[in-house]
């Protein structure tokens, strides 16, 4: 699951890299 096809990069799902987020 890297990427979410109804999810962007600040969805509940993070693709293969994770921004500054917390979670």
């Amino acid at each position: 699951m890297a990427k979410s096809s109804n999810c962007s990069v600040f969805g509940p799902h993070f693709p293969e890299i994770q921004p500054v987020s917390p979670v």
